[in-house]
């Protein structure tokens, strides 16, 4: 009988480019060279019972150019428990930007949760650069997955563009911690008269929120948060003052909407006062100035005229100093990025094997990479913390306070929606203005091109013996290695050997 199954494809196309018009908007921030590198490990699942195998395929990414990395050429791959004790450890080839591996769930293993994590000896110079991370799950335990409520409250409240202004219609994002299962708390916003702003707020199954409301001078508010067990807890607000705000409307389709956050006293106070808007991703910075006035107090921008994905906003003063900031994603011309691609599938003739057929929706004279993993319909045994995607092209900007699985192509409002709450949370991200203008030139760990084999032979007859057989016990492969360097005293030899797959 044929079963049915699910199949689970990665796809990365981010293709995007700038007119010549476009180019000339654009400045070059130097030194920014935090983000080089990130890498992703597919794997074939993440549940696993004892004997099974850790199955994956690593890519690895050049984050400036949004290719695979074509220079490094270690990766290394671990796997861990929950205290950090180190289980197995491999060292891998990559060849354009791919390499394969696998672990094998042996005795070693006890039920519960492990980590796999992942990382090239390049990435360590960078403090804030993150290793790959997932986490498994051996079986055997049914206490494993569940969610389990709790009467412990911790909710974090965060202002749109990093503070609140007094007078005037602020956003703020807020995160209920507490795992509260299928019960969600009922969450209401009051004034210190008592008097409800918001009465019920509404919040996603991660307890992710966005409310707006008028802030007055010298007037406090709190949360009231009720659980499903009726206990109800206040939660003041912190209010973090700043004259001047930042608000960013991502909702159109070909434009989004910046606009300041100002009372009529600071806006009387600063007409005519010349501030700048820049939206920086990588290297790129869009500027665009901006004098305030009661007629401009909102601008427009063109999409195509940013790069696609997450871009940071920043307002500047006259001292180009950064007085508001907010993360959001540029989804603009999402045809010309995506290339849709018709799969099928089905049991060959002696129902042994699953036939998959894969073909372009269009003819175009591209090259794909295809990563797959078939799996049963509505399998438990698969549930990563993100997607491909997601983890190239959202990641290596925010601080990792929430998972982000979102496939791209599929894209709609309540995902947009979701994601940008999430992004204004995360303020300045991962690196703030000042990280951007470091430049890093004291390079500590170098990026490594094949393995160094340190080796020493006490009894070699430097002048009759002068090769080295090198054999993989794997594929038995044979390799003559005669550049090594000879202390004549010790009589050592250093071989610098390429890794063989």
């Amino acid at each position: 009988m044929q079963k049915n199954t699910i199949i689970y494809l990665l796809f990365a196309f981010t293709f995007w480019g700038f007119s010549q018009e476009e180019k000339e908007r654009l400045t070059t921030v130097d030194g920014s060279n935090q983000l080089l590198e990130n890498i992703y490990l597919h794997l074939n699942k993440t549940s696993f019972a004892s004997g099974e195998h850790v199955w994956f395929t690593a890519y690895i990414q050049n984050q400036k150019r949004l290719l695979p990395s074509d220079i490094t050429e270690n990766l290394y791959v671990g796997i861990y428990d929950d205290f950090g004790k180190e289980m197995y450890r491999k060292l891998l080839k990559v060849d354009s930007g791919i390499a394969y591996g696998d672990f094998e769930i042996d005795s070693a293993f006890e039920k519960g949760s492990y980590h796999i994590i992942a990382w090239t000896n390049y990435l360590r110079n960078f403090e804030k650069l993150e290793p790959f991370q997932q986490q498994i799950e051996i079986l055997g335990n049914a206490t494993d997955n569940e969610i389990k409520a709790t009467s412990k409250t911790e909710l974090n409240v965060y202002p749109e563009g990093g503070t609140l202004v007094d007078g005037a219609f602020n956003y703020i994002g807020i995160h209920l911690k507490n795992n509260f299962g299928d019960h969600k708390p009922i969450i209401k916003l009051l004034d210190d008269n008592g008097e409800v702003l918001v009465s019920s707020i509404s919040i996603s199954d991660e307890g992710f929120g966005k409310i707006g409301f008028f802030i007055k001078e010298n007037q406090n508010y709190f949360f009231e948060i009720e659980n499903s067990y009726g206990e109800i807890s206040t939660l003041p607000l912190k209010k973090s003052l700043g004259l001047i705000g930042l608000s960013i409307d991502n909702t159109g389709s070909n434009q989004l909407l910046a606009k300041l956050v100002l009372s009529e006293e600071s806006l009387s106070k600063n007409n005519n006062r010349a501030y700048s808007l820049a939206i920086v991703q990588e290297d790129s910075v869009f500027v665009q100035d901006w004098v305030v006035n009661k007629n401009q107090l909102v601008v427009s921008i063109d999409r195509e005229s940013i790069p696609y994905g997450v871009n940071k906003a920043i307002l500047f003063d006259e001292l180009q100093k950064p007085i508001a900031y907010r993360l959001f994603y540029n989804h603009s011309n999402k045809s010309s990025r995506v290339t849709e691609i018709n799969v099928r599938h089905q049991l060959n003739t002696s129902r042994d094997s699953l036939e998959l057929c894969f073909s372009a929706l269009r003819a175009q004279f591209l090259v794909y990479d295809l990563s797959v993993s078939v799996l049963p319909l509505d399998t438990e045994a698969y549930n990563p913390q993100n997607t491909l995607t997601s983890s190239f092209l959202i990641t290596p900007y925010v601080n990792g306070r929430s998972n982000y699985k979102y496939q791209f192509y599929d894209f709609n409002g309540f995902q947009n929606y979701d994601l940008d709450v999430k992004l204004m949370i995360e303020g300045w991200g991962k690196f703030n203005w000042e990280d951007s203008l470091i430049i890093n030139d004291h390079i500590q760990f170098e990026s490594e091109k094949g393995m160094l084999v340190k080796g020493r032979i006490p009894d070699a007859d430097l002048t009759e013996e002068n090769q080295v057989l090198l054999i993989t016990d794997v594929s038995k492969a044979i390799n003559y290695e005669q550049n090594y360097e000879v202390i004549r005293h010790l009589k050592p030899i250093w071989l610098y050997m390429r890794m063989i797959r």
